[in-house]
C-alpha cells in the first residue's frame, strides 16, 4: 500500500482527504516527535524539566533548586519516585543529599545531651562538600531545609556541617598531607542557623603515621513481631588498643587476630582505649562478612527474638578468635523482650580516604546464607529487591531499591493459627523452591536484584481415629434404670457402668 495514502478507511475514499493526505506525508514523516516525549527524561527538551519537577514533587527545595547542573536535575527527576516511597528514612536522606551534589559522611542518631528522655530522637549530619565549591550562609539554609524535608516526622535535627578535604605537597618530606575542614552548625529549635559551633581543621605532616585513620560504624534496627520498625540506630565505635595488636597479630599471619563474632553486654560505662572486655558478654554470630570497599569489611549480624530475652544491652563489641577485644561501642539500654528482634552490621573502614571502588563481591558466609552473584547486575549498583507472602503472612517489609553492598532486612508477621516456615528466593524456571531462612527476620547483603517470599504453615489438630478392631455393646435393661455401655477391644476390655435408681414412691 502505499504510505501516502494510510488515511482513516471511513475517509479513504475521500478524494479531498487523499489529496491532503499526499500534500502533508513527507513532512509528517520526518516530523521530529522527540520533543513530546517527556517521560524519557534523559532525552526530553531542557525547557521541560521544570514542569517534570513539579509533576513529580521534587521541585524546589524538594531537590531541584539545590542541583547545580542539567544532569543532576534530570537524575533527581528519575530518582523522584524512589525519594518519595522511601522518605524517612536514612537511606533517603543519603541518596537525596547525594544526588544534588553534596555525599553524606556522617548520619548520627541517638544523640547525647541534656535531655536523655527525647536524645534518642535526635541526629547530626554532615556533608562532604567540593572545595572548589563556596559555602555560603544561603547554601547551609537551603541544605538543612532539604534534609528536613526527606527524614522522618520524629527525629530531630540537631547539628549540620560541612566537610572539605584537599592535598598539598610538602616537599620538604615529600608527602601528601590531608587537611581536612568541617564547619558544624548548631540549630535551634527553630530550625534556623544560630551560631558557628566549631571551625576543626586537622593538619598531618611527617607525623601522620602516629594518626589513627581507622574507624568503625554500627549500624542497628530493631522490629516487632509485626515488622514494624521500632527504631534506627548509627553510630561510630571506639577501636581500642587491643584492636591495633590484633591488626598487628593478623598482618603477621596469627589466625587468633581474626575478628570471629559479636558480643553483647551490660556496662554502660564510656569506652576507652584501655577496655580489654564486654561484661555479662552474650556471642552473636555473624550472618555475613563482606568487603563494601576495598579498604573496609561490614560484619552483618541479627539478634532474634528469642535471643538475650530479658537482658539491658548497653556495650557492643567485636571480638577476635582468641576473645581479645577489637572495638567497642556504648549506648542507651536497650531493654530485649522476645517481641523485638535486632538486625545490623558493623562497618570497619582501615582507611577514610582510600578509593571506596567496590572490588569484586566476595561474600563470606557463616550461618545465613547470602546473595554473591552479579547477573542482572543493574546500572548504577542498584539491585531491587522484590519481598511476597504466601496466605498466612500478615505483613512483610524489605522491598526496596538498595546500593551495592547495602545490608537488606526482611521481615516478616503471621497471624491466627499461621506460623513462620521460611523465606523462598526465587530461581529462575523453578520458582520459589530456594529456602535461605527459617527466621521471619533474615538479613542479607544487596548484591544482586532477587525476588523472597514469606511462606506460612497452618497449625492442624490431628485427631486419631477409632481402631476398626474396637465394638461396642449394649445391653438392654429396664426403662427406670440408666443404660450400662461395655465396650470390648480386642486386646484390651473396659467397662464402664452408669447407673441410676428410681426415687421411692
Amino acid at each position: 500500500m502505499d504510505n501516502k495514502h494510510v488515511i482513516a478507511s471511513a475517509i479513504a475514499d475521500n478524494e479531498l482527504a487523499k489529496a491532503f493526505s499526499e500534500l502533508v506525508a513527507e513532512r509528517w514523516d520526518n516530523f521530529d516527535v522527540s520533543p513530546f516525549m517527556a517521560y524519557l527524561v534523559d532525552t526530553c527538551e531542557v525547557s521541560a524539566l521544570p514542569y517534570l519537577a513539579e509533576q513529580f514533587d521534587c521541585d524546589g527545595l524538594q531537590g531541584f533548586e539545590m542541583v547545580e547542573n542539567e544532569a543532576q536535575r534530570r537524575d533527581l527527576i528519575k530518582k523522584s519516585i524512589a525519594l518519595h516511597k522511601f522518605i524517612g528514612t536514612p537511606w533517603a536522606v543519603r541518596e537525596a543529599c547525594r544526588t544534588v551534589g553534596f555525599p553524606i559522611i556522617v548520619l548520627q542518631e541517638g544523640i547525647a545531651g541534656n535531655d536523655p528522655a527525647n536524645d534518642w530522637a535526635k541526629f547530626r549530619v554532615l556533608v562532604e562538600a567540593d572545595v572548589e565549591k563556596h559555602i555560603t550562609a544561603e547554601h547551609s539554609r537551603r541544605l538543612r531545609l532539604f534534609v528536613e524535608f526527606y527524614k522522618n516526622e520524629r527525629s530531630h535535627l540537631i547539628e549540620f556541617g560541612f566537610y572539605q578535604m584537599w592535598s598539598d605537597a610538602l616537599e620538604e618530606f615529600m608527602l601528601k598531607d590531608k587537611l581536612a575542614l568541617s564547619l558544624n552548625f548548631a540549630l535551634d529549635d527553630d530550625l534556623n542557623i544560630n551560631r558557628c559551633d566549631a571551625l576543626k581543621t586537622v593538619l598531618n605532616t611527617k607525623n601522620m603515621d602516629t594518626l589513627k585513620q581507622m574507624k568503625g560504624t554500627l549500624h542497628l534496627t530493631a522490629v516487632d513481631k509485626q515488622g514494624a520498625v521500632l527504631w534506627d540506630f548509627e553510630s561510630q565505635n571506639l577501636i581500642v588498643n587491643t584492636g591495633y595488636n590484633l591488626i598487628a597479630q593478623a598482618l603477621g599471619g596469627t589466625v587468633s587476630g581474626k575478628i570471629d563474632h559479636l558480643a553483647v553486654g551490660t556496662n554502660g560505662s564510656p569506652a576507652a582505649e584501655s577496655n580489654t572486655s564486654i561484661t555479662g558478654a552474650i556471642p552473636v554470630a555473624f550472618t555475613a562478612v563482606t568487603y563494601p570497599t576495598i579498604a573496609s569489611v561490614r560484619f552483618a549480624f541479627s539478634i532474634g527474638y528469642n535471643d538475650c530475652v530479658g537482658m539491658s544491652i548497653t556495650e557492643f563489641g567485636l571480638i577476635a578468635t582468641s576473645g581479645t577485644l577489637f572495638s567497642r561501642k556504648v549506648r542507651s539500654a536497650i531493654e530485649k523482650t522476645d517481641e523485638m528482634s535486632i538486625s545490623g552490621y558493623w562497618d570497619i573502614v582501615i582507611h577514610p580516604d582510600v578509593s571506596t571502588t567496590t572490588p569484586s563481591p566476595s561474600t563470606t558466609t557463616t550461618t545465613t546464607p547470602t546473595t554473591t552473584s552479579t547477573s542482572g547486575e543493574p546500572s548504577g549498583g542498584e539491585y531491587e529487591i522484590v519481598v511476597t507472602g504466601s496466605e498466612g503472612i500478615s505483613s512483610m517489609s524489605g522491598n526496596g531499591i538498595y546500593l551495592e553492598g547495602t545490608p537488606v532486612t526482611l521481615v516478616a508477621a503471621t497471624f491466627g493459627d499461621y506460623y513462620f516456615d521460611g523465606w523462598y528466593k526465587y530461581e529462575s524456571g523453578y520458582g520459589y523452591v530456594n529456602k535461605v531462612s527459617s527466621n521471619p527476620v533474615y538479613q542479607l547483603i544487596a548484591h544482586e536484584s532477587a525476588s523472597y517470599k514469606a511462606v506460612a504453615g497452618v497449625t492442624t489438630t490431628t485427631t486419631t481415629p477409632v481402631p476398626s478392631d474396637v465394638t461396642t455393646t449394649t445391653t438392654p435393661v429396664p426403662s427406670d434404670v440408666t443404660t450400662t455401655t461395655s465396650t470390648t477391644p480386642t486386646t484390651i476390655t473396659s467397662t464402664t457402668t452408669t447407673s441410676t435408681t428410681k426415687a421411692p414412691k
